[in-house]
């Protein structure tokens, strides 16, 4: 039987999913480097956050918690990806990227996504939690679990001016 106050803790956290969905998706797609990619990474970390949801006694920032667990499913997927990348011959990889060149009007894009996809996943984590999504410094050290001269360190060699603070 479930009491009153989980009932309503269950509703407040489907209530700050709804709010918080796009801003988790537009995260994990930019992790990811895909928006289809994205939501599948999306629907895993909404799934372990619903499922972890009642171990948790208290939530300080459950939107920073919601982040790290999309954070950890991002990783999850890169390194799966990253398993699977290196099963595909070296021929079956130029083929993907000639693909690709010949769409003019996206090669600078693509050149683009290519080299922020290099970065570290810290680094990339950093950059799109305060430059796309607009977390303060002290959010992104809470959200990754960083010190301020980690996160400082992460943004500012990421993307320059990344570090200041707002």
């Amino acid at each position: 039987m479930t009491s009153v106050s989980d009932a309503s803790a269950a509703a407040g956290l489907d209530s700050l999913l709804v709010v918080l969905r796009p801003r988790l998706h537009r995260y994990c797609s930019r992790m990811v480097g895909s928006v289809i990619d994205g939501e599948d990474v999306l629907q895993d970390a909404l799934i372990k956050a619903v499922e972890a949801f009642p171990l948790v006694r208290e939530l300080q920032n459950p939107e920073g918690w919601l982040f790290r667990i999309a954070r950890n499913a991002a990783l999850d997927f890169l390194r799966r990806r990253h398993r699977q990348d290196a099963l595909r011959s070296a021929e079956e990889v130029d083929m993907m990227a000639d693909e690709l060149d010949d769409i003019a009007r996206r090669e600078i894009a693509a050149a683009s996504l290519r080299t922020f996809m290099r970065l570290p996943l810290a680094q990339r984590s950093s950059v799109i939690l305060r430059d796309v999504l607009g977390y303060s410094l002290a959010e992104v050290c809470e959200i990754m679990d960083l010190s301020l001269a980690a996160a400082k360190a992460t943004c500012t060699v990421a993307a320059p001016g990344c570090a200041s603070s707002r």
